[in-house]
């Protein structure tokens, strides 16, 4: 059976006050695949991340979402439920009861009244609590949001990703300020949740170890440009070590 093909960008090129970000890049994404996005810092990664998630636009090229330039999509409503997106600082309302933080999914899909009634009786409270409960902190329902772990504000951001409920998942270093037992609690729940509704994700990672063990296809970044786009299972140390070592390299010239 023919897989649909959920993103396509060609010839994506994207520039910083005259500094290039992002050249000439070019690939399809499946629906339902699991990518890695690696490469040393500056290459060009959260760039890319953020091209997928309409915060920023390319300099030149198209992108394509489910068949859609992404800049038809001018509803957010339309577009929420295509792309979700968590971020490497968990974007949560620090002084906000969890159920708050974890309702902000489905603000794109509220109105304006039925967005502020829900700061004084929270709305869709069913959906929040399941959701809550898939990432096993249904006790935390009313916690204030700072006094969780960094963890469990991870697995909060999970949530409102799961009540937002996009067909396509954008991950940015979301294990980055984590400690290698709870990253790799978070990356196990985050690839399960996607396997379990065959939801694309993408995502930055600094660890190849966890790249490698995580994903199914792995593309390597360096100076913006595509350095290997491959299944994980071809990725050899040596393309590693090349890699990283020439970035040592144009970052030392």
């Amino acid at each position: 059976m023919l897989k649909k093909e959920i993103i396509s960008i060609n010839n994506i090129s994207k520039e910083f006050k005259g500094k290039k970000a992002l050249s000439s890049l070019s690939f399809n994404i499946q629906k339902g695949e699991l990518i890695a996005l690696i490469g040393s810092s500056g290459s060009g990664k959260t760039t890319l991340l953020n091209i997928f998630s309409s915060s920023i636009d390319p300099t030149q090229g198209e992108v394509i979402i489910d068949g859609k330039g992404i800049n038809e999509y001018k509803s957010n409503k339309v577009f929420a439920k295509k792309v979700g997106m968590i971020r490497q600082q968990f974007d949560l309302v620090e002084e906000l009861p969890v159920i708050h933080n974890v309702l902000a999914g489905r603000l794109s899909q509220w109105s304006t009244t039925k967005s502020i009634l829900s700061l004084l009786i929270p709305q869709d409270k069913t959906l929040a609590i399941k959701s809550l409960k898939r990432v096993g902190l249904e006790d935390k329902l009313y916690e204030k949001t700072s006094n969780l772990s960094g963890g469990q504000k991870q697995r909060v951001a999970l949530a409102r990703l799961l009540v937002q409920n996009p067909e396509i998942v954008l991950a940015d270093e979301p294990v980055a300020s984590l400690d290698p037992t709870r990253s790799e609690d978070v990356l196990s729940l985050l690839v399960s949740l996607a396997k379990e509704e065959n939801k694309t994700l993408i995502t930055s990672l600094h660890s190849v170890k966890y790249a490698k063990k995580h994903f199914n296809r792995i593309i390597a970044l360096r100076n913006g440009k595509i350095f290997f786009d491959l299944p994980t299972k071809d990725i050899t140390e040596s393309r590693l070590e090349d890699l990283y070592s020439l970035q040592e390299l144009d970052n030392n010239e």
